[in-house]
């Protein structure tokens, strides 16, 4: 699979799922979704936090009865290197309060 191009992403990561905040259109162009997972990424950083990563593009076209087929191809994004923004997120998870319930 051959390295097509560097691109530079915002990613969120917190509770064990992250999300694309931002990249090139031409990288969104190549995306199903918002979500790494869905988007064959590796190297998401695991701790909750906004990140700017590097993210490699690899491609590999694919091929039916000797012409392109796109829906034969193979491509990953590849997480090279991330930086922290925002490393240490606030715990919320204890701020539910029904309403009239007392308050702390």
């Amino acid at each position: 699979m051959g390295h097509v191009t560097t691109y530079e992403a915002i990613i969120a990561v917190a509770n064990g799922a992250s999300l694309i905040i931002e990249a090139p259109q031409e990288a969104v162009d190549t995306f199903d979704g918002p979500y790494p997972d869905d988007n064959s990424f590796e190297g998401v950083p695991d701790a909750s936090g906004l990140y700017l990563c590097t993210v490699e593009f690899h491609f590999e076209q694919g091929y039916a009865d000797g012409y392109k087929a796109d829906g034969e191809s193979d491509w990953k994004h590849v997480v090279t290197k991330s930086f922290p923004l925002i490393s240490i997120m606030p715990d919320v998870s204890h701020s539910w309060v029904p309403k009239g319930a007392p308050c702390e």
